[in-house]
């Protein structure tokens, strides 16, 4: 995942690569007296160089304004990327309140390829009807969790 940010102390324009070699971690910044600022920053480092292509890296069309957001733009768009590959829905027919997005779920009755991945709900919608109170899920798969 490539993003692109303006530099404007230069008057260029920098870019951020995002991919599996990539760690993240949080780090404080310093003022201009040397102390430790109270906020944080997010912060990449490529684990293991890679040499990206057209043919194999995806280019965010948005021109970000700094560097952090371009580099939490590809991000995200990396995680969502990597999420997803697999994903179905299905309505509970006894409603579910304490169900809500980010929660793995396991499911049974359906073919082994399905039983055997653990899913994560993605989406939860509630909702009364005339039959009462159901519950309606999607939920998807990460890329690491596909069988071979």
């Amino acid at each position: 995942m490539k993003a692109y940010w303006h530099n404007l102390d230069k008057a260029t324009k920098g870019e951020v690569i995002v991919d599996a070699n990539t760690k993240f971690e949080r780090r404080k910044g310093v003022t201009k007296r040397g102390k430790p600022t109270k906020r944080s920053h997010l912060t990449s480092t490529q684990v293991k160089a890679t040499e990206p292509s057209t043919q194999n890296c995806k280019v965010l069309l948005h021109i970000y304004a700094t560097e952090a957001t371009a580099l939490q733009g590809a991000k995200a768009a990396w995680d969502k990327l990597q999420r997803g590959v697999a994903e179905f829905s299905i309505t509970l027919e006894h409603g579910r309140p304490e169900i809500f997005p980010e929660l793995p779920a396991k499911v049974t009755g359906f073919k082994p390829a399905i039983d055997n991945c653990s899913w994560l709900i993605s989406k939860a919608m509630h909702s009364i009807t005339d039959g009462g109170f159901i519950t309606t899920l999607e939920l998807e798969m990460k890329l690491e969790d596909l069988p071979a």
